[in-house]
């Protein structure tokens, strides 16, 4: 379950960076 959420998290993080990088 911790393993789920941080998996999440990540992809989350993930994908804010890729917005700050191409935004």
């Amino acid at each position: 379950m911790l393993q789920y959420s941080f998996s999440i998290s990540s992809s989350l993080l993930e994908a804010q960076f890729l917005f700050l990088f191409f935004s």
